[in-house]
């Protein structure tokens, strides 16, 4: 009986994973889905996205709240390709996950390179996923310098309004990204589960296997 109700539970899970993906291929004037990359990580992130909603709906956290609406807004730039999006709404998932782990509010705490070492003493250093850390910096240094301008606004004006204009995130640094991006989520999940076990616990209390699926690729 027990697996049955399991299973039910699981089954309507990914019906409502199915029927997200099917109103966002209906959106999806630019095709962008058609790019298999692009699905399997717009997939990736949509059960990040239903992980986080049971844990905001056990512990009402406004992190939780903000970062829920940075995936939604991060899918949708994606789904219209929109670069300079792309990158801020990853820039503030990165803040907004930090936050949420440091326990810090959005209102007493930017996201600062102190922030960053402390995080760092307290998650990664001299552990195996040093390196995860390094990746967190990076891409988020990547995505302020993309959002601000950085190296372009030393070229003319017309050439610069012509990269806006005309950027394009290429299928090769899509899926670069993309990579990044996963293991970043992982990275930040895989520490909420860590540290959070008895507020997961309650998420999923007998619902073990829903939990496995949206954790996992």
């Amino acid at each position: 009986m027990k697996h049955s109700i399991n299973n039910s539970m699981l089954n309507s899970t990914k019906e409502e994973l199915s029927s997200f993906m099917l109103k966002l291929n209906d959106l999806d004037t630019n095709k962008s889905l058609s790019k298999q990359s692009t699905k399997d990580f717009i997939a990736f992130l949509s059960k990040k996205l239903m992980f986080l909603k049971y844990l905001y709906h056990e512990e009402n956290n406004y992190n939780l709240a903000v970062l829920i609406s940075d995936f939604f807004f991060l899918i949708i730039s994606i789904i219209k390709n929109e670069i300079r999006y792309i990158y801020l709404n990853e820039r503030s998932i990165i803040e907004n996950f930090t936050r949420y782990i440091m326990k810090k509010t959005l209102e007493d705490s930017q996201v600062t390179h102190s922030l960053f070492d402390e995080m760092n003493n307290t998650f990664f250093k001299n552990t195996q996923f040093q390196s995860e850390f390094s990746l967190i910096k990076s891409e988020y240094n990547v995505s302020c310098n993309y959002v601000h301008g950085g190296k372009k606004l030393e070229h003319s004006l017309i050439s610069v309004l012509d990269e806006y204009i005309n950027n394009k995130l290429e299928f090769k640094n899509s899926r670069a990204l993309y990579n990044n991006m996963s293991r970043i989520i992982t990275t930040f999940i895989r520490i909420i589960i860590s540290n959070n076990t008895d507020t997961v616990n309650a998420c999923f209390h007998r619902k073990k296997t829903i939990l496995r699926y949206l954790i996992g690729n």
